[in-house]
């Protein structure tokens, strides 16, 4: 009975590792695969900018005007005029649809990661994807 517990426990610590380090990973790789020139990265929303902190070779800047990409989340839309030709990824699905800066969405879904990048909005920013993300690459307006 011992054994099957201590099974039990362990099982249940590897199902509910955080999914913080899953959003760590998501996030490096979709920002680094975009073809930035630098990684200054802006956001307001305090959950992901300590996501972003914690990944090596990205800046956190303070003002929207001296970054190079912006992460948006459903509660934090950078709403200041002098920051609107720079591209932005959000967390929320229906921000993409609605905001035609946002380049794409990384969210959960179902329990599951799911990335959503705008190829024409990729392409009036002169921004590329690197060949992992060619998969995720959609016609949204």
């Amino acid at each position: 009975m011992k054994k099957l517990l201590v099974t039990l426990f362990i099982a249940l610590q590897l199902f509910a590792m955080p999914s913080e380090d899953i959003d760590i990973k998501i996030w490096k790789r979709l920002i680094y695969d975009l073809s930035l020139k630098e990684y200054k990265i802006y956001t307001i929303d305090k959950k992901l900018k300590d996501i972003l902190c914690k990944i090596p070779g990205i800046t956190m800047v303070e003002n929207c005007e001296y970054a190079t990409l912006i992460i948006e989340s459903k509660k934090s839309v950078v709403e200041d005029k002098k920051c609107e030709n720079i591209p932005r990824l959000s967390n929320n699905y229906r921000l993409l649809l609605t905001h035609s800066n946002e380049i794409g969405a990384f969210f959960w879904m179902k329990g599951r990661p799911t990335i959503i990048l705008s190829k024409p909005r990729l392409e009036r920013f002169g921004l590329k994807v690197d060949i992992e993300l060619q998969d995720y690459l959609e016609e949204i307006e």
